[in-house]
């Protein structure tokens, strides 16, 4: 049967060499500027019906069978290339998960990879559950894009398992007597962004982001969050032994026109890039310093919660002050007309100063804090 025009054409290899896979599929990508007709061999096969097959195959989804060629490299530069063009970059973290790890499948052909080559990443990945996501987020943006511009039809990284990890074990609370020693260094810079951390349970970052704008001194609330819904923008009461502190920062700030609460200073041992703090390598010095040995950045908010734990705090106001999710379907308005005056109670009922205890019972036993991420 006669083929439509420009659909392509199914022919037999002309010369007398014997050949595994004679018949080829041919078809016409238009014409060159000289006038010129531009053909693409899509395959080589057996037999002749098979040919007419994958001719027929890539007239119904042409883009699909387009992408024969294409791998996972092609399209991570593309995605590259765009984003940079519209002045949105790829994020540090995203080009180092693809460095990293997905990059294993960089010279794969997308309409190659199945499932089990992306699992093999995870499985050989040897992170914990946060770098298994951020891999996850890498493979997804591959496949959002293949498929957005009809490269291939099916989403093979949704089929993909993270593997459970067992929680990491490395953010620890401070002890009685390192509570006690930051409370001694309170006029130093550095303990009292870390007292304002320990004491709101904020995640490093959120602290950093705290904006001027957001601070309430009168009512002692601050506005902000990340990471999650419950997270997002929530309110965080500020409580009466750090308030000091806060007000402190907020008058550096204010003087300065700073945008932020917690204004960068290397003299003062804050360190910092783009007016943002970076709390990493400022706690990092200072742990050093005044020998609090083995802590990281997240400690302090993981100690709000042992010691919210240990002191009773009611579970439903820690975790709207933590920004976890409650499950309870609380309004803007009760949120900030009736709830508020309890978180505000709450963290000042928590104990502070240099006489201070983790524990209501000096004797007590350590009692674990639920998530801190």
């Amino acid at each position: 049967m006669r083929r439509a025009n420009g659909s392509g054409s199914v022919y037999k290899r002309p010369d007398n060499v014997h050949r595994r896979k004679p018949w080829v599929a041919v078809v016409n990508l238009g014409m060159t500027d000289t006038g010129k007709r531009r053909k693409k061999i899509i395959g080589s096969f057996e037999r002749q019906r098979d040919a007419q097959a994958a001719l027929e195959a890539y007239n119904m989804n042409p883009q699909t069978a387009a992408a024969a060629d294409i791998t996972w490299a092609d399209i991570w530069e593309r995605i590259k290339t765009g984003r940079e063009r519209l002045k949105k970059p790829l994020s540090k973290v995203h080009l180092m998960y693809w460095k990293n790890h997905v990059s294993k499948i960089a010279s794969l052909k997308i309409s190659e990879t199945k499932t089990l080559h992306l699992q093999q990443i995870i499985d050989e990945s040897n992170v914990l559950a946060s770098g298994q996501s951020g891999i996850m987020t890498v493979m997804h943006m591959l496949y959002r894009y293949a498929i957005a511009n009809d490269l291939i039809i099916k989403d093979y990284s949704r089929f993909v398992v993270t593997t459970v990890k067992v929680k990491s074990d490395i953010h620890k609370p401070f002890t009685t007597e390192e509570m006690r020693l930051l409370w001694k260094h309170c006029n130093d810079d550095i303990a009292r962004i870390i007292l304002i951390q320990t004491y709101t349970g904020m995640r490093p970052k959120e602290l950093a982001m705290i904006k001027m704008a957001n601070v309430n001194l009168s009512a002692h609330t601050m506005t902000g969050g990340l990471k999650t819904d419950a997270g997002r923008n929530r309110t965080i009461p500020i409580a009466e032994c750090i308030l000091p502190f806060v007000k402190y920062f907020y008058n550096i700030s204010k003087f300065a026109k700073h945008e932020y609460l917690v204004m960068p200073d290397r003299q003062r041992g804050l360190y910092g890039k783009n007016g943002l703090l970076s709390i990493t390598y400022s706690y990092r010095k200072y742990f050093e310093e005044i020998g609090i040995a083995g802590h990281l950045p997240h400690d302090p908010r993981h100690t709000f919660i042992t010691i919210a734990d240990n002191y009773s705090m009611p579970e439903k106001i820690q975790k709207m002050i933590v920004g976890h999710a409650s499950g309870d379907n609380v309004t803007k308005d009760v949120y900030t007309h009736k709830i508020i005056p309890q978180l505000i109670a709450a963290v000042d009922a928590l104990p502070h100063g240099e006489n201070m205890t983790i524990y209501p019972d000096e004797n007590g036993s350590q009692l674990e804090a639920t998530d801190t991420k």
